[in-house]
């Protein structure tokens, strides 16, 4: 068969349950992923096959509930202000062995950003260097369950809280991923945690920062949350108040965890500081 122009063609012409290969090459395109079964794989990998978005809509958008959406082996990342991966109302969906870098959001979570009561994994994925003016840097998970396992999340910067992963209403599991060199111009440095039920495990966790005038939970913060953290290390992680990790109205249960070396400012907690609730 001819190779198609561009990969939204492809998209557009693919029949149901096809797996759509991509050469290597930088494609320059928004793509939209909406309504049937879809597997779109790079034939090189993530170090040679780029998309590349630009505007103010995501490199990258999975949308609705027609199937399985499987995005694998890209680089993505945007010259515009949409971010780089956007998975809306997909309730099959796997972002796979992915470098998800240098994408800028004016909303939540400009690496990749799940909402609308999506489920699926995020898996051994590179997602740094993205900037969001609001929250999630690198990740934000809205009203969905993600389960995010063995990535590589670093030196994302977020305006709000969640530099690296902003979770609010959802179910997520975080197990295996190395947090590191994010910050928040607000709270949770690392991790925010909001109004969900939360499950860490074996996660490495240092280096992160939140607000140093006013940020809660340089490592991890959780609010009003459900929070199970176990084995893993908390280091060096810098805030206002609970460096390593805050935990406010939450109930929390934290097993075989290493802190070390956190540093808080004037509100103190340098490790676990556990605010206005009984652990």
């Amino acid at each position: 068969a001819q190779p198609f122009r561009t990969v939204q063609d492809a998209i557009n012409c693919a029949t149901a349950q096809k797996a759509i290969l991509v050469r290597p090459g930088t494609y320059t395109q928004n793509l939209n992923v909406t309504g049937r079964k879809f597997e779109i794989q790079s034939i090189g990998g993530a170090a040679v096959t780029t998309l590349r978005g630009v505007g103010t809509t995501p490199a990258v958008t999975l949308r609705s509930t027609g199937g399985k959406k499987t995005l694998y082996g890209f680089t993505v990342t945007s010259s515009g202000t949409g971010g780089g991966i956007s998975v809306l109302s997909a309730t099959q969906y796997r972002i796979e062995r992915n470098i998800v870098s240098g994408n800028f959001s004016i909303a939540t979570g400009a690496g990749i950003r799940v909402a609308a009561g999506s489920n699926g994994d995020i898996t051994a994925n590179v997602i740094r260097t993205n900037v969001s003016s609001g929250a999630g840097g690198g990740i934000a998970v809205e009203s969905s369950i993600a389960r995010i396992v063995s990535n590589e999340i670093t030196n994302n910067t977020s305006g709000g809280s969640g530099g690296g992963v902003y979770v609010i209403s959802s179910t997520p599991t975080l197990s295996s991923n190395r947090i590191e060199g994010n910050s928040a111009g607000m709270d949770g440095g690392g991790v925010a945690l909001f109004a969900s039920a939360s499950n860490l495990d074996d996660n490495e966790i240092s280096t992160n920062s939140a607000s140093p005038v006013s940020g809660d939970g340089g490592g991890l913060y959780a609010y009003s949350s459900a929070l199970t953290l176990t084995r893993g290390r908390i280091g060096s992680n810098s805030a206002y108040r609970g460096a390593g990790v805050l935990v406010e109205r939450s109930t929390p249960t934290v097993t075989r965890v290493q802190f070390r070396g956190n540093f808080a400012g004037p509100g103190g907690g340098g490790g676990l500081f556990v605010f206005d609730q009984t652990a």
